[in-house]
């Protein structure tokens, strides 16, 4: 006996249904008595005995009606659930205002639907293409669902749009966060420059690449390439395989290698260390203006299995006008609970062949603030530079893997490029980058009521941090 837990109408017309088709077939064409009895029998058979059964009903209608009004609705909810994959796959073609107005329609209409997932599909819509109903949009997503990320979301959304801490407090304690990341940092543009004689791990440079360098990565990195991995810009990550990257050896002959040689002894200079490295990963992404990362350390495939460290990240940004601003701190990945207090940071904002290179602090990227064009994309190549990091074999695309084991158009058109590899290397001589200081970040954390941390939080616990 199949019995419903749920004191909920939704729930116990679920259970009906499926079963009534598979004794009746459609409801429309049956006799109304005895389809009225076999309602009752199904209700019993799931847990119902009629008088509880009753309470379920519209008491002005028959429970023929009933039934009819709730087998109407499961057909609706049907025809909307396919319209989700279709706006889910409008997403991936960047057709955001269509694909929005489907997910608006589900949440406001259809409540089996309106699943907190479903709920933070439409918001990022909504701040992807500006809504002017952005606010209402978070304001029922986040009384919906009570979903924490939702909220989040919000709150980001708030802090940068000017509402007072006084408002703001109590909804960070009531979600149960202990400090936050400075209002300052999410609505970030009071930074200041690096002073002269003071240091940095964080390393900047503008004309990073040669424009051959530069016009490659464009040519290969293009919508054709997101495209081949079902890139889906709204979550920043591929439909199929989520995260993906691949591997490269730093001594070896594809054009890919030989650029990625380049960027590594460009860097020996300020980072010595990178001289050990015999392997680069990278990966890539096209963002919209809103997205973010939260803070993190680069480890082998996203720390799965453990925790292994490059010996240098790098982003490369190839174009500007769209994006926060990329964030690292001084905070290092045994300290960071120690160090919330004390913890200081830099950031650099997108301009295109600018390069960044930093060790292994906690970094993340800043949620863009203000309205840009959906158009317009946060486009950036990250690198890792690894002693060692493991080769995994070619089954689709995942963490590290081998170009030369890639079946996609993508490797041919990277390698019918490769000529320009020839004018990269012509150009080294009279190439040179340009060092640019970051801008200074004084304090990273403070408490949830904007106050200060005068001392250690060490007891505070990674979801008891809010960032975004």
């Amino acid at each position: 006996m199949v019995l419903i837990q749920e004191d909920n109408g939704i729930k116990v017309w679920d259970h009906i249904l499926i079963l009534f088709e598979e004794e009746a077939g459609d409801p429309y064409e049956g006799e109304d008595e005895w389809e009225t009895q076999l309602i009752i029998k199904l209700a019993e058979k799931v847990g119902l005995k009629y008088p509880e059964f009753v309470r379920y009903l519209d008491e002005e209608d028959t429970v023929k009606n009933n039934f009819i009004k709730a087998w109407d609705a499961k057909i609706l909810e049907n025809i909307w659930h396919e319209k989700l994959k279709l706006a889910r796959k409008w997403v991936q073609e960047e057709k955001y205002t269509e694909a929005k107005e489907i997910f608006a329609y589900v949440v406001k209409n259809i409540p089996k639907l309106a699943t907190a997932d479903v709920h933070l599909e439409h918001i990022t819509l909504s701040r992807i293409i500006n809504s002017e109903h952005l606010e209402d949009d978070f304001k029922s997503a986040s009384a919906q669902t009570k979903d924490g990320e939702s909220i989040r979301r919000y709150l980001i959304y708030q802090m940068q749009s000017g509402i007072s801490d006084k408002i703001l407090f109590p909804i960070f304690r009531n979600e149960g966060y202990k400090i936050r990341l400075c209002r300052k940092l999410i609505d970030y543009g009071e930074e200041k420059e690096l002073k002269e004689g003071e240091t940095a791990p964080l390393r900047a440079f503008d004309n990073s690449l040669p424009p051959e360098a530069l016009k490659y990565l464009h040519k290969i990195l293009d919508k054709e390439f997101f495209k081949e991995h079902t890139y889906n810009a709204a979550t920043g990550s591929s439909d199929t395989c989520g995260f993906f990257s691949y591997l490269h050896k730093l001594d070896g002959n594809h054009p890919m290698d030989r650029l990625f040689h380049l960027v590594q002894q460009s860097m020996i200079p300020y980072f010595p260390s990178v001289t050990k490295a015999k392997l680069c990963e990278w990966w890539t992404h096209r963002r919209p203006h809103s997205a973010y990362h939260q803070l993190h350390f680069d480890s082998d495939n996203e720390g799965i299995n453990g925790l292994r460290n490059p010996v240098l990240t790098v982003v490369l940004f190839l174009s500007d006008g769209a994006g926060g601003p990329t964030l690292v701190t001084n905070q290092e990945k045994d300290s960071v609970h120690k160090t919330y207090h004390t913890a200081h940071g830099w950031i650099c904002y997108p301009k295109e062949n600018r390069m960044i290179a930093f060790p292994n602090y906690l970094h993340g990227v800043l949620p863009g603030k203000g309205n840009v064009s959906s158009e317009i994309k946060r486009h950036t190549l990250m690198l890792s530079f690894w002693e060692d990091v493991p080769k995994r074999d070619w089954d689709g695309p995942g963490a590290t893997r081998a170009v030369s084991e890639c079946p996609l158009p993508w490797t041919q058109r990277a390698l019918d490029a490769s000529t320009d590899i020839v004018h990269i290397l012509k150009q080294k001589e009279g190439w040179a980058l340009t060092e640019v200081p970051p801008l200074v970040v004084p304090k990273i954390w403070e408490n949830i009521d904007g106050s200060p941390l005068k001392e250690e939080a060490s007891n505070v616990m990674a979801h008891q941090a809010f960032q975004f």
